[in-house]
């Protein structure tokens, strides 16, 4: 939301475009909400800016239809890999995820397919950023592989849609561990 208005988009971009060059993982979920915006211009160039900066990128088919026209998932990610990142994330809602890391990842080179878990859907508020602060809790702090990290991902956004608001259903580390041993769908 922050790149939607100046001053906060500058400053955002400065910040990503500093934040790598000190190094920093940088994470990115667009979030794309065309009626925010002043212009498609100025959406699709702050779009691309972003994902560029960008090392993980977290997004769905709808949110880069803007910039990508493509339905296929493949597609989608080999278009957001060729624009920087090296690891793009596709979120499905309660079909699961699919992920794909280039070679420059540092957890290597891979591609996974996750088809989540059943659960009793109350509200899905906050599902996609409970997705990425699971990925960044598998991939940053539990050093698993991006294949278990999709797993994690899934299991914390789910488990996120259990109960009202973006707060109230986030899960604890227990809770995702449960659902996780548990099974999901698969791929």
């Amino acid at each position: 939301m922050s790149l939607c208005t100046e001053p906060a988009r500058t400053a955002t971009l400065d910040l990503l475009e500093r934040a790598g060059e000190h190094g920093c993982t940088v994470s990115f979920d667009p979030n794309t909400r065309p009626d925010l915006w002043p212009d498609d211009t100025v959406l699709i160039e702050t779009l691309e800016r972003a994902i560029e900066l960008a090392d993980v990128v977290k997004t769905d088919q709808e949110d880069l239809s803007v910039l990508i026209d493509a339905a296929d998932e493949d597609a989608i990610a080999d278009a957001v890999l060729d624009m920087g990142p090296h690891t793009v994330l596709l979120t499905r809602g309660g079909e699961g995820a699919m992920a794909r890391a280039t070679a420059d990842a540092p957890w290597g080179p891979a591609e996974a397919a996750f088809g989540g878990y059943d659960v009793d859907v109350v509200e899905t508020t906050g599902a996609g950023d409970a997705f990425v602060a699971g990925t960044i809790a598998a991939l940053g702090l539990q050093h698993v592989g991006l294949a278990e990290a999709l797993q994690y991902a899934s299991a914390v956004g789910g488990l996120a849609t259990t109960a009202t608001g973006a707060i109230g259903g986030l899960p604890t580390a227990a809770d995702v561990e449960t659902l996780v041993a548990g099974g999901g769908r698969g791929e």
